[in-house]
C-alpha cells in the first residue's frame, strides 16, 4: 500500500474504520474526465469570437462596423474565453495530486492535502464499471448533460478515475460496502 496515500487518508479515518486498498489515478484521464468538454467547448469558442471581433472592427465598411465598441466587446469575450481554455488545459493536463482509498465504511477521494470527498455505500448504488481489467474506472453515479434546476449543466461523475485492475477494486467494493451486511446497524 502506498505510504504517502496512508499518510494522507488515516486523518480522515473514523474510530476503527481500516483501510482496505489505495491508488493513485491516471492523470491524464482523470484530467480529461473533468476538463475534456471544457476544453473541447472553448475552442470553436475563442475562434468564432476572433473571428467576429477581427471582421466588426476591421473588415466591414466604416459605416457599419462596430469600430473600436466592437474591438472592446469582442476583446472581452477573447479574454474570457482564453481564461476558460487555460483553466482547462490546466486540469487536462496539469499534475494531479488525488489520491484514492477505499475503507471498511466508504470510499475517500482526497484531491490534495485539506480536501477529501467521502462517499458512503448509500452513494455507491449506482457503481458502474468501464475500460479494461487493467486500467479503467469506476464510476458512482451519472455524469453528462443533466438537469440542475431550471437549467442543463455539464456535471462531472464522480468516481475513481484511471484506476489499476478496477475489477478487483469493484469487487472489493461491492464484497464490503455493498452486501447486505454492511447496510446493516453495528
Amino acid at each position: 500500500m502506498d505510504i504517502e496515500a496512508r499518510q494522507r487518508v488515516e486523518p480522515e479515518l473514523e474510530s476503527g474504520e481500516r483501510i482496505l486498498w489505495t491508488g493513485r489515478p491516471d492523470a491524464r484521464a482523470l484530467g480529461w474526465h473533468r476538463g475534456g468538454v471544457q476544453m473541447l467547448m472553448m475552442i470553436p469558442w475563442l475562434g468564432f469570437v476572433a473571428v467576429w471581433t477581427w471582421v466588426a472592427t476591421f473588415v466591414m465598411p466604416p459605416e457599419v462596423s462596430f469600430g473600436q465598441f466592437g474591438l472592446a466587446l469582442g476583446g472581452i469575450f477573447v479574454i474570457v474565453g482564453t481564461y476558460y481554455l487555460i483553466q482547462a488545459v490546466l486540469i487536462v493536463f496539469g499534475p494531479s495530486t488525488t489520491l484514492y482509498a477505499l475503507t471498511d465504511q466508504r470510499v475517500i477521494i482526497s484531491d490534495g492535502p485539506r480536501k477529501a470527498t467521502s462517499h458512503p455505500p448509500h452513494a455507491l448504488l449506482a457503481l458502474t464499471r468501464r475500460g479494461s481489467d487493467e486500467r479503467g474506472d469506476l464510476l458512482f453515479a451519472r455524469g453528462g448533460w443533466q438537469h440542475t434546476g431550471k437549467y442543463m449543466s455539464w456535471v462531472v461523475a464522480p468516481g475513481l478515475i484511471g484506476i489499476d485492475n478496477p475489477r478487483q477494486v469493484e469487487g472489493l467494493i461491492r464484497q464490503h460496502l455493498l452486501t447486505d451486511q454492511a447496510h446493516r446497524p453495528s
